[in-house]
């Protein structure tokens, strides 16, 4: 089992209104406040199915297994990584973290009970528990220092296209050409699309 949820999102999005209307060629304010929102729903979409992010993100991961690879990279900086069940930090000489962009932690075994019997323990309940870890961790596309966006230039031009599409087929998603444009920024966000490591 693995879970993860993202505890702080995005403060800035990777496109801005900008970028936007003049991929567009819109010169005017009207729909401004649609297009922002389009933005981040884009930035979103496109961040589900490449698997990364596309900003400086604070994640939290939960797992029973000894070895995950971490998701919604490119990985920046481990926080913390605690045992689940009551929240203690788990000694450096119990995990190991290997990788750049997308890093395998493995986490070994903490102590068993005293009195453990894996003879009455024929479904490893015990096991399992014992290894139920959180870590939380720093992920996305941003520059350390200054924290803003290094996200690829043809990630941007796709969530440019992704808002086009939603902007110019808000009234009927149902048009076949919608699909086509979907296709297109999918084609860019391709080369990008990460595959767990099982």
């Amino acid at each position: 089992m693995i879970q993860t949820r993202v505890i702080t999102d995005l403060i800035i999005e990777p496109v801005i209104l900008d970028e936007v209307k003049a991929f567009m060629e819109i010169d005017f304010n009207d729909f401004d406040a649609l297009l922002t929102r389009l933005i981040k729903q884009a930035r979103i979409s496109s961040e589900i199915y490449t698997g990364l992010s596309y900003g400086k993100k604070e994640i939290e991961l939960v797992s029973n297994q000894s070895r995950v690879q971490i998701p919604n990279g490119p990985f920046a900086e481990l926080l913390s990584i605690v045992n689940y069940k009551d929240n203690v930090a788990i000694s450096a000489d119990n995990y190991h973290l290997f990788g750049l962009d997308r890093p395998v932690l493995t986490v070994g075994l903490p102590e068993l009970p005293v009195n453990y019997d894996p003879y009455f323990d024929i479904l490893g309940s015990a096991l399992r528990t014992f290894n139920e870890w959180k870590i939380t961790y720093n992920a996305g596309y941003y520059d350390a220092e200054s924290e803003e966006s290094t996200l690829p230039e043809d990630l941007k031009s796709a969530i440019c296209m992704r808002v086009e599409t939603a902007f110019k087929y808000r009234a009927d998603a149902t048009d076949e050409n919608v699909n086509k444009a979907i296709t297109t920024s999918t084609d860019i966000e391709n080369a990008y699309r990460v595959t767990p490591i099982m």
